[in-house]
């Protein structure tokens, strides 16, 4: 990982590309379905509602809605948040994808 893009060992190498990450994806489509039931799947495993996490990460439960939905990719700092706010590493989101993209 490069060293002087983030210290976190939580935050995966495939992050820091910031805009282009999804242009540079072979699947971006799939990639929001995995991030999505992932999101889902995590957040109702510790009882939280859209609201609770959205307060915790700093978002809107709007937002979650469609990233759950699979409509939209979370921006690079929210999946960093979302991580913390579920107590998880970045990558927990692409389990279960066809490709992992790291």
């Amino acid at each position: 990982m490069n060293s002087l893009v983030h210290s976190d060992n939580t935050f995966p190498a495939w992050l820091t590309l910031s805009g282009i990450w999804e242009e540079s994806m072979e699947d971006p489509e799939e990639i929001k379905l995995v991030i999505g039931r992932n999101l889902r799947r995590l957040r109702e495993q510790r009882g939280l509602g859209r609201r609770a996490l959205a307060r915790l990460a700093g978002s809107s439960p709007y937002a979650l809605r469609e990233i759950e939905a699979g409509e939209r990719l979370p921006a690079i700092g929210l999946i960093w948040r979302l991580a913390r706010a579920l107590d998880v590493s970045c990558e927990a989101f692409l389990e279960g994808g066809r490709d992992r993209v790291v």
